[in-house]
């Protein structure tokens, strides 16, 4: 009806039909602008937890002084437990750290010349990781004991993998064992 009115009477229905063009106009391009666009990107990963990167057979222990982590693995009345200790820098050095888990196992400190021969190169766990592989006596049990340890450098710290306990089981989950010290949360 108004538009009827305006375009009986000539010029003002000129001056308004242009701008109810651009009204409708942009009203259309704005209604068109708010549908929702599908949109790809990539969530950055989360990195695992400690627990998603131990075997689910490792029973998981309150954690000691100075450790991040404890496990305990029966089987067979055998048992062997895995601890991870991190600390800043390299702790006392490489032939310290050995010469400390020899302690635990009864056996005599190792001199600097026998290093080599006692920390090889553990490259899967990256550049200048070392891993140690000992059989003796647990100090605590009196018990044979196998101590497989694991000494990685990531950044300004150094994790410290520890397995200690059955020479038998120790052997069976080493694999393992050497799977977890390859990998960091």
């Amino acid at each position: 009806m108004l538009l009827k009115h305006l375009f009986k009477t000539g010029r003002p229905a000129l001056r308004i039909v242009p701008s109810i063009i651009i009204a409708v106009i942009c009203a259309s391009a704005f209604i068109a602008c708010q549908k929702e666009e599908i949109r790809v990107y990539r969530a950055p990963r989360e990195k695992p937890s400690l627990a998603d990167l131990t075997p689910e057979h490792w029973q998981q222990l309150a954690a000691g002084q100075m450790q991040q982590a404890k496990f305990r693995v029966t089987r067979d009345n055998q048992t062997i437990e895995i601890t991870l200790s991190i600390f800043p820098g390299d702790a006392g050095g490489l032939l310290a750290n050995v010469n400390r888990w020899r302690g635990q196992i009864g056996l005599n400190e190792a001199d600097p010349a026998a290093l080599p021969k006692l920390a090889e190169a553990f490259d899967a766990a990256g550049p200048g990781a070392k891993i140690v592989d000992m059989t003796g006596t647990d100090a605590k049990t009196t018990r044979p004991a196998r101590l497989i340890g694991a000494i990685v450098t990531r950044g300004e710290r150094t994790w410290y993998y520890k397995l200690l306990g059955d020479p038998e089981l120790a052997e069976r989950e080493k694999p393992a064992f050497l799977k977890f010290a390859q990998t960091a949360p």
